[in-house]
């Protein structure tokens, strides 16, 4: 294994990467509220179609701090990737578990609730280590290249800073890191 392609590489490249967009001014979808309203944020994994590979949509964002936010996440990749067992497992959101909306394969988990998925039904994932945060959302492959799998939880991140994100799938660091930033403020 090439150290680039490492989980600890990927996600210093998505530190790296997450700097640079913020220098250049990359476009950062700010998440806010109406008083007494909970805020919330759609994040879309969609193939570019001048290369053919999978990222995230949009890829810098922005939630407010000591707020419970909804954040959900449609997956139009129909191909498993691996990912070692740690990144199987949801983690860092409220009640450790994440609502799986279906898409054909409800019959597969245990419930709309879930805390981990099966190998051979993960995608991608949303995985941010630093800070003193531990969140990793592992996120199901879309049953078809027509229809998605829609992911939901609830994040509620009390300290404030900008952090980076990454997918820890191993198939995705062949074609370029997927990465992101995330600002609490």
């Amino acid at each position: 294994m090439q150290p680039s392609s490492t989980p600890r590489a990927r996600l210093l490249v998505g530190i790296a990467v997450s700097v640079v967009l913020g220098l250049a001014g990359a476009a950062v979808y700010v998440v806010s509220s109406a008083p007494g309203a909970r805020a919330s944020i759609a994040l879309s994994i969609v193939e570019d179609p001048a290369t053919g590979t999978f990222g995230y949509s949009p890829e810098v964002v922005q939630i407010p701090r000591a707020e419970q936010v909804d954040i959900t996440i449609t997956n139009w990749d129909p191909m498993p990737h691996s990912v070692s067992g740690r990144y199987m497992n949801v983690s860092g959101t409220m009640a450790e578990m994440m609502v799986h909306m279906g898409n054909g394969m409800m019959g597969r988990l245990s419930g709309p609730m879930v805390g981990a998925l099966p190998p051979d039904l993960v995608s991608h994932t949303f995985t941010m280590v630093a800070g003193g945060y531990d969140l990793n959302i592992p996120i199901p492959v879309a049953p078809n290249a027509g229809t998605p799998s829609v992911v939901s939880f609830t994040l509620l991140m009390d300290l404030p800073g900008t952090f980076s994100w990454s997918c820890m799938a191993e198939e995705t660091s062949a074609h370029g890191p997927m990465v992101g930033g995330l600002t609490i403020g």
